[in-house]
């Protein structure tokens, strides 16, 4: 009887066993690191097998997981056993030439074999014969038992902090990512209001053009109203009158065209497109570098060739990096402006080169 009850109990431990064992495979297949972190931190067998002889090693090699990979090798995991096919570890990376697990598995291969090389190369001991002498009672090894549970709670301590880092790496991965949606959705805001600015741009050319087509079909039939009148209106007898004396043309003063206007940031540009590419440079060396590149394209809509375009960019460049903390602050507020022009048509100019420079 007591024998059936032994076969009972130890079917239900393996039983439990192979449970924990699924448990910790399915949390590398799932990449779920912290179910992971637990299992371990209890006392889960890291070299657990399931029904085809594979640890939870084996699957995070064949997913070329590399951080589950770090962690079951930390906690124990062997690289060197093997599945129901024979197939270990190692080879199942020579087999799908993984990258990313590759360098861990060798690092932990060649620290085993290290220890394996040390463990036989020590010294034989030669075998002494046991004499028969009176059991005499054994003190318990106190100092060992003590620096062995002190092995154990800094290895603890050591998985703890391990998990730790891994979290606080995971939580910054997270932040990252909110951050580059947050940006994600602030680019598609500026495209949706750029959008509704050109649509309105283009409805307000349409309403212009649409009052202009029926200021012209007013006209034309003001024209043929007056035509139709004088068709109809009585012929009168023309008067001949001695021929005037041929006007002398006047002639037109030529138009002076004056000089461009320079700019009140520098007296080396002029107000207008070229204080668009100064600007766009200039905010561009701070956290905004896509106004950089914004710059080159506004200045070819523009018509600014590349001399000049240089020579604009050399100007914004040096007083960025000589003036006062003072005087830089002072610039970019007044460069602002200037990117947010009131005319509207100059306005899209300038966002088109922004989106374009950004990749919308």
């Amino acid at each position: 009887m007591k024998k059936y009850l032994l076969v009972a109990l130890m079917t239900v431990i393996a039983a439990q066993a192979q449970a924990s064992t699924q448990e910790l495979i399915e949390s590398v297949k799932q990449k779920n690191m912290p179910m992971l972190l637990e299992l371990l931190s209890n006392g889960e067998n890291v070299n657990g097998k399931n029904e085809q002889g594979n640890t939870a090693l084996h699957y995070a090699v064949a997913l070329d997981d590399a951080e589950s990979t770090e962690t079951l090798l930390s906690y124990g995991a062997d690289v060197n056993i093997a599945n129901g096919k024979g197939w270990t570890p190692l080879k199942i990376a020579e087999k799908k030439q993984v990258k990313s697990v590759a360098p861990l598995l060798a690092k932990y291969s060649s620290a085993s074999e290290s220890q394996t090389v040390a463990h036989n190369n020590a010294p034989v001991v030669e075998k002494v014969e046991a004499v028969a002498v009176a059991p005499q009672p054994v003190a318990e090894p106190q100092a060992e038992k003590t620096v062995s549970l002190q092995k154990y709670n800094e290895d603890i301590a050591f998985r703890d902090e391990a998990a730790q880092e891994i979290l606080k790496q995971k939580l910054a991965a997270e932040a990252k990512v909110k951050e580059l949606e947050a940006r994600v959705q602030q680019l598609e805001q500026e495209k949706q209001a750029s959008e509704e600015a050109k649509k309105a741009e283009e409805a307000k050319k349409a309403e212009e053009a649409k009052k202009a087509e029926e200021a012209k079909k007013a006209e034309e039939a003001k024209k043929a109203e007056e035509a139709k009148k004088t068709q109809t209106a009585p012929k009168q007898v023309a008067v001949k009158t001695a021929p005037k004396a041929p006007i002398k043309p006047v002639a037109k003063k030529p138009v002076q065209k004056l000089p461009p206007q320079k700019s009140k940031m520098s007296d080396k540009i002029y107000a207008g497109d070229e204080e668009v590419v100064y600007c766009l440079n200039y905010l561009g060396q701070g956290e905004n570098q896509h106004f950089v590149r914004a710059a080159s394209y506004y200045a070819a809509s523009a018509g600014i060739n590349e001399k000049r375009y240089g020579e604009v960019v050399d100007i914004a460049n040096d007083y960025f990096a000589h003036a006062p903390e003072k005087d830089i602050q002072t610039r970019g507020a007044e460069c602002s402006g200037v990117i947010t022009p009131k005319d509207k048509n100059k306005q899209n100019q300038i966002i088109n080169s922004i989106n374009k420079a950004i990749g919308l």
